[in-house]
């Protein structure tokens, strides 16, 4: 019952993540913390994009000079055949409000999957390797992993 209203649920903005555990689904990745930066990571169908979401969690002079470095990195999905990969830096800035608090500084870095013609694979995931860096120094490093679910509608 739950499955038929799975799209439109995600349509909606709900992450897959929280809908797992409803659904039977092994969890996605959680919120986690470093460098007074909480991230957390999407679990798309193919064809949809990831979302890794970033939020800085503090001082607001602190936040001059933050950059968040990223690349992709495989794992059990492939660049080129389950996601594209990526490479990229992003600032964050005062200026940007979160759409949750509109406080915090927050960015998103959207990572496009893609559709398997192949058929089903089951759940497959990457990673995204992170460096944040204030004034070209390293703050901090991690790695946030994603998952890639079969098309919505191969799932029976």
């Amino acid at each position: 019952m739950l499955r038929k209203h799975l799209p439109l649920a995600l349509l909606c903005g709900l992450p897959l993540a929280a809908l797992g555990p409803v659904l039977g689904l092994a969890p996605g990745p959680a919120w986690g913390q470093s460098a007074n930066i909480s991230t957390h990571a999407t679990s798309p169908f193919e064809g949809w994009e990831v979302v890794f979401s970033f939020q800085y969690h503090g001082p607001a002079e602190d936040i001059e000079n933050l950059e968040l470095a990223f690349e992709t990195v495989d794992a059990t999905a492939v660049a080129g055949e389950d996601y594209v990969a990526s490479t990229g830096t992003v600032r964050f800035t005062a200026a940007d409000p979160s759409p949750t608090t509109g406080s915090a500084p927050f960015v998103r870095i959207l990572i496009p999957t893609l559709i398997d013609q192949d058929g089903t694979e089951g759940l497959e995931h990457f990673n995204l390797q992170v460096t944040v860096t204030r004034d070209g120094e390293t703050v901090s490093t991690q790695t946030i992993q994603a998952g890639i679910r079969d098309a919505w509608w191969r799932i029976s």
